[in-house]
């Protein structure tokens, strides 16, 4: 079947998920609150209460929208998507939506936790947990047009590494970071392990807009700044980081995604690497960050390696020219 592959599409996770949660964070899993509608939330008036917060919160300081949970009026009153293909408890009603849209493949990620959720690294596992096997089970019933990418609990490495492992048993193409975790940038070595591993299985690193830094949200209000400084230019932000720190090249058969990050970014910041910390890269062309590494090249850069492979989906329609120009520009001296 040829059709379009959408690499980027969600879940929105609903009380049904919580039921996979472990017995020992059963009694501390995501709760449905619902409040009247005449609050400053309006219509955004059903949350997620976890460890006594809500998710999302859809007014102040460090806010945000999510489409989940599902029962918030806002969302209840859809008519575009049935329920049951939002939140995937009928994945055969979600492929017969893929095909009235001519859709061949999906690549679902999350919602939730699109946002920084808690800073405690066992509720933390006992989410992701839970998260990865509903995705899972529900995957598993179309495996040739429903693919995932995993949570990891990125506070606890050994945990997440058993994750991956799992998850890659179990179908997953890709793993989910944000642009930046906690107070950690991608480039820290901390993650190294999760880089070696995902190299050894062959599964992408997915960094996936979002609100992963709880620091950098509170000085936000989603009314006036929406969410542009502490979701949409992560990761933007994360692929300077990762190639100014040659860490694609610590890696050379790892692939990164920048996924609901559009593109036209691309030439400003190759200006900026080029001109700040990667002098090597003068000689090299933009073309280089959409190419597939070789086995077998060296981990020092040459004047042809190629530095890191890129997948980057949403790209503006308006800005494709000049982002298509600039990444397949010939080579040329300067």
């Amino acid at each position: 079947m040829a059709g379009v592959v959408d690499a980027d599409t969600h879940i929105a996770e609903s009380e049904a998920m919580w039921s996979y949660i472990d017995k020992e964070t059963y009694p501390r899993r995501p709760i449905l609150a619902k409040i009247p509608e005449d609050t400053w939330y309006k219509e955004r008036n059903a949350f997620w209460l976890i460890d006594g917060e809500i998710f999302p919160k859809p007014a102040g300081k460090a806010s945000f929208s999510l489409i989940t949970p599902s029962a918030q009026k806002k969302e209840s009153g859809r008519g575009d998507i049935h329920l049951s293909v939002r939140e995937l408890t009928d994945p055969k009603a979600r492929v017969m939506d893929m095909d009235k849209m001519g859709v061949d493949v999906q690549v679902i990620y999350p919602t939730l936790f699109l946002v920084y959720l808690t800073d405690d690294p066992l509720l933390e596992i006992g989410l992701c947990r839970a998260y990865n096997r509903f995705v899972a089970d529900g995957c598993a019933k179309e495996p040739n047009r429903l693919k995932w990418v995993a949570i990891l609990p990125l506070r606890s490495i050994e945990a997440s590494l058993q994750e991956m492992k799992w998850t890659k048993d179990q179908g997953a193409v890709g793993v989910f970071f944000r642009g930046m975790e906690g107070n950690l940038t991608l480039d820290n070595p901390y993650f190294n392990p999760i880089y070696s591993l995902a190299e050894k299985l062959d599964i992408t690193i997915c960094i996936h807009t979002g609100s992963g830094s709880r620091h950098l949200m509170q000085l936000f209000d989603v009314e006036r700044n929406h969410t542009f400084a502490h979701n949409r230019v992560l990761p933007v932000v994360a692929f300077r980081d990762l190639v100014a720190n040659r860490i694609p090249e610590q890696f050379p058969k790892l692939r990164f995604g920048f996924i609901e990050a559009a593109a036209s970014w691309v030439p400003y910041i190759w200006h900026v690497l080029k001109r700040s910390v990667r002098s090597d890269l003068k000689n090299q062309n933009p073309q280089d960050l959409s190419a597939t590494i070789d086995s077998g090249l060296p981990a020092k850069p040459t004047k042809n390696c190629r530095t890191c492979s890129i997948i980057s989906a949403r790209i503006i329609l308006s800005s494709a020219p000049i982002t298509a120009t600039t990444i397949h520009r010939k080579n040329r001296s300067s």
